[in-house]
Formats: C-alpha cells, sequence, structure tokens
C-alpha cells in the first residue's frame, strides 16, 4: 500500500481535525508564494467508497460490461480479454473516447448552445487524432494538450474521460465523498459502502513526477470547475502501460512505481456518517446547488434540505 491512511468514527471528528492544527495537509501555505497551487499544498478528492482505487471513469469496467461509454459512442471496443490484440483494442478505445467528446461538442454548436472553450480550435484536435496517425496515438503523450479543455467539459457534464477529478478544498471534496452514500440518492443508485474516503495528495511531489500530469482548466469559462476550486490529473503514459500490463494503470499504481510513498494520505469515515457529514457541509455552503448551481439544481434545493433535516 503505497499510501498513508486514518479513520474517523464520526463527520464531527473529521471535519474537526481539517479545520484544526493538527495536519498540516489542510492547512494554507504559502500565501505570497507564486509557485504555491491555490490554497496550500495539497489537492483533494472524495470517493464514496473507500475500496475503490484512484482511476478515471472511462478505465473502469475493462473486463466485464457495459462499458463505461456505452451510453455516449455508437462503436466500442469489445471485453478485453487475455487474448485479445492489445493494440487493436486500444485504437477502438480511443476512438471511443474521442468521438464521445467531439459528438457532445458538435451537438451543442449545432443547438447553438455556447461552449466555453475554443470549439473550432478543440474540434481540430480532436479530427486530427481520430482520424491521423493511429500508431502515435497509442504512444505516451495522450491526450494532446489542446483537447484537455474540451475534454474537462464534457466530464462536468457526465461523460467519462481518462481525467481525474480533483479540488483545492478538502470540504469540497468531503462533500463528493459524502453524497454518492447519503439518502440524497435513491436507493437503487446509492453506493452500499462501508466507508467513504478522502485523499489528500501533495502537489510537490506530483509537480516532480514523470508519469502523473496536473490540468487546470481555465476555470472563468467553466462554472462548475469555478464553484468546485477544481482541477484534473491524468497520467498520459497511460496507453504504453495498457500495451505492457493489459490493464489500465490506477494512481496508486504510478504512485508505487515512481516510489513516491507518502505523497498519498486516505481518510475514512463510515458510510452511516454521509448525511450527517453534509449536514455539517451544509453551513459552509457546500451543497449540490452551490457547488453545481444549474437551475434545476436551484429549483430542487428545498428537496435537498427535507432529505438532510427530514423531521423538520
Amino acid at each position: 500500500m503505497c499510501y498513508d491512511e486514518r479513520h474517523f468514527d464520526t463527520a464531527k471528528e473529521l471535519v474537526d481535525f481539517i479545520e484544526s492544527n493538527e495536519s498540516e495537509s489542510f492547512r494554507t501555505a504559502g500565501k505570497f508564494e507564486a509557485t504555491t497551487v491555490g490554497r496550500g499544498l495539497h489537492i483533494f478528492r472524495g470517493q464514496s467508497d473507500s475500496t475503490w482505487e484512484i482511476v478515471p471513469a472511462v478505465f473502469r469496467n475493462l473486463t466485464a460490461p457495459p462499458h463505461p461509454l456505452s451510453d455516449f459512442a455508437a462503436q466500442l471496443p469489445g471485453i478485453y480479454e487475455k487474448t485479445t490484440d492489445k493494440h487493436q483494442w486500444l485504437q477502438s478505445q480511443l476512438h471511443a473516447e474521442l468521438w464521445s467528446v467531439s459528438e457532445f461538442l458538435n451537438t451543442a454548436d449545432k443547438l447553438g448552445i455556447t461552449t466555453p472553450i475554443n470549439y473550432f480550435q478543440t474540434i481540430k484536435a480532436i479530427d486530427s487524432n481520430i482520424y491521423g496517425d493511429k500508431e502515435e496515438n497509442s504512444q505516451q503523450d495522450f491526450p494532446p494538450i489542446a483537447i484537455i479543455e474540451g475534454i474537462a467539459l464534457a466530464q462536468h457534464h457526465g461523460i467519462p474521460t481518462r481525467l481525474i477529478d480533483w479540488t483545492e478544498s478538502p470540504l469540497i471534496a468531503c462533500f463528493f465523498a459524502a453524497y454518492g452514500a447519503s439518502n440524497l440518492v435513491s436507493d437503487g443508485k446509492r453506493e452500499n459502502s462501508a466507508n467513504i474516503a478522502i485523499f489528500c495528495f501533495n502537489v510537490v511531489t506530483l509537480s516532480r513526477s514523470n508519469k502523473i500530469v496536473q490540468v487546470e482548466a481555465a476555470r472563468h469559462r467553466n462554472n462548475f470547475l469555478r464553484q468546485q476550486k477544481g482541477l484534473f490529473t491524468y497520467i498520459p503514459t497511460a496507453n504504453s502501460y495498457f500495451i505492457k500490463n493489459g490493464s489500465w494503470p490506477s494512481l496508486e499504481d504510478i504512485i508505487c512505481e515512481e516510489n513516491s510513498s507518502g505523497s498519498l494520505k486516505k481518510y475514512t469515515l463510515p458510510s452511516s456518517q454521509a448525511d450527517e457529514l453534509l449536514r455539517i457541509l451544509f453551513d459552509y455552503d457546500i451543497t449540490k446547488h452551490h457547488l453545481m448551481p444549474t437551475l434545476d439544481n436551484i429549483a430542487h434545493s428545498h428537496r435537498y434540505i427535507k432529505k438532510l433535516w427530514p423531521q423538520f
């Protein structure tokens, strides 16, 4: 295991720990240093099941249906098996990833919906990768920087990509960990986990990594990203890792590979505390409608409150 882990029994204990001086991981550092990223020297991620590895959505379900892009791409790679031709399967996977983002942007343009990116430049870059040198796409640097912002936008609207979401705020990470395991989610979609997890990643170690890249899409053009204090990481060598190992890399795999133990910390909390954690976060204006301020979420803000405080 290439990370440090600590368990908390109650939501209050976790939030008190975040707000205390006990852990430097959560404290704002280098207030006047131009090289400091965001609020401090760490970025954070919440997951509704502590047993999950840190892998992007599009890398899941490699050997079993449904494919993550089954609702977004017309042509999908088949189920990957040991006898599958890795190179051929990978080309189908890359086509599905790129096509999903391209279709998202093209449909928005056809409907006259403005997207906060350079549309023509992004589409041109995507098309050159879909129809260009397929062998080149299998090499280390994928996806190219020119299409990262388009991929980030697609991800924030529900399309699985190979970007991993992070936030500069540990409390926002707590929200995303708690929400999927809470009573705000219907029984059929709620994560049935024993514990939720908040990950804390040292950005100094990240900046020295040769295999994990941090990406900050422009927040002034992405409202969700701005409200969530969001940024992304991805593994540009994921394709070559797949060809070598027949599996996609998790963030933990790369950290172990680079001998960066201690750069990642994991804080866990019983899933039964998810609702209580969301009630505490409500007083910080950390809710679904604050972090994803759409008119639909705002319209349902009263329902959000009623589910957290059913006794009123």
